[in-house]
């Protein structure tokens, strides 16, 4: 099963290239396009994980779990979540 979204830190992972830049343009564009529509979304992962294990995924690639949150571990935002 392939992940939706992107990861701010961490490893790549397939299509998912680790940067906060990604990460914000994925909210933006997914996250923020369906709420324009009219759906109600909520987030998974809303902070951060860094207790989580070192992971694999099923291609046996390195997965890190740790940073798929919209926020950091410590509730500060990685960018603004306002849909404008």
């Amino acid at each position: 099963m392939k992940k939706k979204g992107w990861p701010s830190a961490g490893t790549d992972y397939q299509a998912a290239e680790v940067s906060v830049e990604n990460a914000e343009r994925y909210y933006r564009q997914n996250v923020c396009g369906m709420v324009t529509w009219g759906f109600n979304v909520f987030s998974f992962e809303a902070f951060d994980e860094p207790w989580k294990p070192k992971s694999k995924g099923l291609d046996g690639k390195d997965a890190d779990e740790t940073h798929w949150g919209v926020m950091n571990a410590d509730r500060s935002e990685k960018y603004s979540l306002q849909c404008s």
